[in-house]
């Protein structure tokens, strides 16, 4: 009775170190995208192709030193890079030179162009 007691509590205690660790991972990345929309922010604004996994583009982009986010908006996923002008060329090289294979496909080839490039 003590042995099930005592795993009964251990799951309660690795149940709310998840949970409180899944609620600071939600806050952080809440005061990442606040951030990023500032006004005073300087970002790219990257429409994600459909069927492409925004997830390796932003991991792509953290390992080159640069915070990104996901954003919906117009139906359109969008990524939301934080960097200055003088790093747009080497954004755009990251993003181009991500693993491009469809979940149903060959390699996509796709021409990386921000949104104010249109």
């Amino acid at each position: 009775m003590i042995v099930v007691g005592l795993l009964l509590i251990g799951l309660i205690v690795v149940a709310l170190v998840v949970l409180l660790g899944l609620r600071r991972w939600t806050f952080d990345e809440a005061r990442t995208e606040n951030r990023l929309r500032q006004p005073g922010t300087h970002t790219l604004t990257y429409i994600v192709p459909e069927g492409q996994d925004a997830a390796l583009l932003v991991a792509a982009l953290m390992h080159a030193g640069f915070t990104s986010v996901t954003d919906v908006n117009g139906g359109y996923e969008r990524l939301l890079v934080a960097c200055e002008e003088k790093d747009r060329a080497q954004v755009r090289s990251i993003l181009e030179h991500v693993d491009r294979a469809g979940f149903a496909g060959p390699e996509m080839q796709v021409a990386v162009r921000f949104q104010d490039e249109h």
